[in-house]
Order: C-alpha cells, then sequence, then structure tokens
C-alpha cells in the first residue's frame, strides 16, 4: 500500500514537474535563447531584412516606456582589437529580461569574432541555415533572463574585431523586456544599432553652438547647433516641415550619448560645408558621439560634450560676435508696447551694424529682448550691460524649436555710452558677447 502511494506521489509529482517544464518557453523573454536573426537588421547586400522579437513578443516597438542601452567602448576598431560593449535595460514591472546581437559588415556578412566572458549570463550561436546562414549572435541563456537588479538588468559583452579593416561595421541589437506572465503578450520590445569605423579612416567634423560658435564648447539638449566639414553633402536644402525632418538631401546627423543610445538629430539645414541641426532633447549629458551619415553611410565623425545648459545669444551677422540679433521692447506710460530693431543691414559692407537706441523719456520701460539657444533650462541667469549689471527678467524657451530668449531691463542709466557689450550668464556660464547701442 504504501509503495502504491509512493508511485501515485511519484507520478502526480512528474505531472506537474512536466506541466512546469512545459510552460518554461512560454516566459516572456525565452529562457533558451530567442530564435535565431531577430535582432532587426536591414536588408544588406544579398541578406534580406531580419525581423525583430515583435514576431513572437506583443506589446509595442521601441516605447518610452523604458529604458534601453548600448555602450561600446572604444567608439572605432583596429584589426584585430578587442570592443567591450554593455547593454543596459531598464523598465518598471519586468521580470525577465532577453536580447539578441549580431555584428555585420556593409555588405550583411558577420563581422569579427563574439566573445563569450560570461558564461553563466551569455552565449553564441551561428546560424547553419536559410537566408541568414553563417550570420554569428549573441544572446541570452536560461541565467542571462534574469535581471540583474529590480526591473533592471545588464550584459556585458566582447567583440573581437577583424584581421583587417573591413570598413563600417554595425551592431544591432534586440531586446525585450518580458512581464513574465507566462505569455507572449505585453512583452516591450527595443532595437538599438551601433556603428563602429576603422580608427583614423573618417574625416571629422566639428559641432558648435549655432548661436556662439564657441570651439571645444558644450551643447545643451534641445539646442541649435551647427556641424562644419568638408563635402558633407551633395546640395544644398533647408528643413521646411515641422517637426523637422531627421534626414535631408539624404543627409543624417546621429548622436550616441554618454549612456550608449543613438537618437536622428532633427536637421534645419544641410550644405556641403555646414549642417546646422537641433540636439536631441533626451540626448544624455556626458561625451557623445556625432556621427554624419549620407545615404545611409558614416562619412564623418566627432564628439562633443553634452551639458545641461550651454548659453549662447545669436549676433546678427550670424557669426557669434558683434552686433545682437535682438529687439528693444519699449513700453509707454500708457500701455502701448512697441519693438523696435537694434541693427541695419550697411549695402557697403554688406554686414549688419547697430542702430543707436534712443532711450526716450524717463517714463518709457526698455528691455532688450535676446535670442539665442542653450538655456533653457537654467536655473540661475545674469547678465551685464557695458560691465554693470542689468535685471534679468526672463530666460528661458522661446517657442521655437531650439530657440531661447532672455529678457532684461535696459536702464535710463546707459545713456550716452555708445558700444556696449552684452554678456549673459546662465548657471555660471557666460554666453559669447554681443554689443549694442545706446546714443
Amino acid at each position: 500500500m504504501k509503495l502504491i502511494r509512493f508511485a501515485k506521489v511519484f507520478v502526480l509529482s512528474a505531472v506537474l514537474l512536466g506541466v512546469a517544464l512545459w510552460r518554461w518557453p512560454a516566459v516572456n523573454a525565452r529562457l533558451s535563447g530567442p530564435p535565431l536573426s531577430n535582432t532587426g537588421a536591414p536588408v544588406r547586400g544579398t541578406f534580406p531584412a531580419e525581423t525583430n522579437c515583435t514576431s513572437c513578443h506583443n506589446g509595442g516597438l521601441n516605447s518610452d516606456d523604458g529604458t534601453v542601452a548600448v555602450a561600446v567602448t572604444p567608439a572605432f576598431y583596429s584589426p584585430n582589437q578587442e570592443v567591450q560593449i554593455t547593454i543596459s535595460a531598464e523598465q518598471l514591472e519586468r521580470h525577465k529580461f532577453g536580447f539578441q546581437g549580431t555584428a555585420l559588415d556593409e555588405l550583411g556578412r558577420p563581422a569579427g569574432q563574439w566573445i563569450v566572458t560570461d558564461r553563466e549570463r551569455t552565449q553564441v550561436v551561428t546560424e547553419t541555415a536559410g537566408a541568414w546562414a553563417g550570420r554569428s549572435y549573441i544572446q541570452h541563456t536560461f541565467q542571462g533572463a534574469e535581471p540583474t537588479g529590480l526591473s533592471i538588468t545588464t550584459w556585458a559583452l566582447r567583440w573581437k574585431a577583424p584581421l583587417a579593416n573591413v570598413c563600417r561595421i554595425t551592431f544591432y541589437f534586440a531586446v525585450n523586456a518580458g512581464n513574465n506572465d507566462g505569455r507572449d503578450v505585453g512583452d516591450s520590445i527595443y532595437t538599438r544599432t551601433v556603428t563602429l569605423a576603422p580608427a583614423a579612416t573618417l574625416p571629422a567634423v566639428v559641432a558648435v553652438s549655432s548661436a556662439s560658435y564657441f570651439l571645444s564648447a558644450p551643447l545643451a539638449p534641445d539646442s541649435m547647433a551647427s556641424l562644419f566639414g568638408v563635402n558633407m553633402t551633395n546640395v544644398t536644402a533647408a528643413g521646411a516641415s515641422v517637426p523637422l525632418p531627421t534626414t535631408l538631401a539624404e543627409a543624417q546627423v546621429r548622436i550616441r550619448d554618454a549612456a550608449g543610445v543613438e537618437r536622428d538629430a532633427p536637421l534645419f539645414f544641410v550644405s556641403p560645408g555646414q549642417i546646422n541641426f537641433l540636439v536631441p532633447p533626451k540626448t544624455g549629458l556626458g561625451n557623445a558621439t556625432i556621427n554624419l551619415r549620407l545615404q545611409n553611410s558614416t562619412i564623418a565623425t566627432g564628439t562633443v560634450a553634452i551639458a545641461r545648459t550651454a548659453p549662447g545669444l545669436f549676433a546678427a551677422n550670424a557669426d557669434g560676435s558683434g552686433v545682437a540679433a535682438a529687439l528693444l521692447l519699449r513700453f509707454k506710460p500708457n500701455g502701448a508696447q512697441i519693438y523696435e530693431p537694434l541693427a541695419r543691414y550697411n549695402e557697403m559692407t554688406r554686414k549688419f551694424e547697430a542702430l543707436p537706441i534712443d532711450l526716450g523719456p524717463a517714463e518709457d520701460q526698455l528691455f532688450l529682448t535676446l535670442f539665442g539657444t542653450g538655456f533653457k533650462a537654467a536655473l540661475v541667469s545674469t547678465c551685464t550691460i557695458g560691465g554693470q549689471n542689468a535685471e534679468v527678467i526672463y530666460a528661458g524657451p522661446q517657442g521655437l524649436t531650439g530657440l531661447d530668449q532672455a529678457n532684461v531691463r535696459l536702464a535710463h542709466s546707459f545713456a550716452g555710452r555708445g558700444n556696449l557689450n552684452v554678456v549673459l550668464r546662465v548657471d555660471n556660464q557666460n554666453a559669447n558677447p554681443v554689443t549694442i547701442n545706446v546714443k
């Protein structure tokens, strides 16, 4: 009787265990690793586009619900060099995470070699048949689907470059943030790409504030910036739509921030020597890489620091100095408000020059309306005019894309002082000085 009871218990346990084991593959981040060829890599050469994890998981692609970043060090590769890659993913109430990645050259062929450094959390699998035969994939293991913290995970990867330069190499990653409800619905899928170029092969470009033109100065998120280089595009074109396009005349500016997140910058204007763009508002602080792409290939690169504020004031001659690109706002005692220009164009010199300000009656209240960029997130703003403190009434967003505005009181005590430097200081950073003239 005891043997029969034991047998029944054994059989029941086996059945329950079998049910549990049968359910494991349905956990949202596939615990044994995802099916191959699901990185979202596009059509390259003779290779068709890969699907991404949304082919099995229904829950949205690249939503704002979570954060996924890919950090690659260094930003360029040399033959046979090892590259460190860290993937981090975070989303509230997510209990399993998975990923898959591949490295491809410009023809879609596998490039370099994946090196497994954490066998408990990552594995390398090669596609042996079908349209993507020969491609090598690195992905999570059973243990690698477990979060490394509360609703967060990281994977540390290593990749070894080919023995010879093969031009640009792009890493394609798909990441799954699973809710672990036993079904393939309600999961969030994120795709990320990072492109590496051979060291010292790409021409450099320089990014500066479109207002100050300060070299080696940081840029701020949601600010207007300019890229300078040679043969950056084949034509000249301006962005005519709102929101601004991220591709203009087949050119793109792609910014990879310190967290490894890449974003396409909205474009105001492109030309062979200069490109004006908007620093994407969500760009993370720290050192960033700027890649200029033409016809979907990276043709030039540069680096820039991203800071919370990086104040710059526009000058009338668009060179970062001289006459301010500004207006004078005059409040009359009867409540009338009058805007007056501060610059006029000289046909002989083909430049703008200061238009002297008539301060008028003492009852008039006067304010400089300065236009700039990089200070919409200002915490503390001060200003001097001709070395004398002036009250800043407002410093922040103007309303147009990337444009900021500062309103500064102009006292009647400045009468007769002629040309005066206007220096706006935001969060302990000076903007470029611009000038006004007071008669």
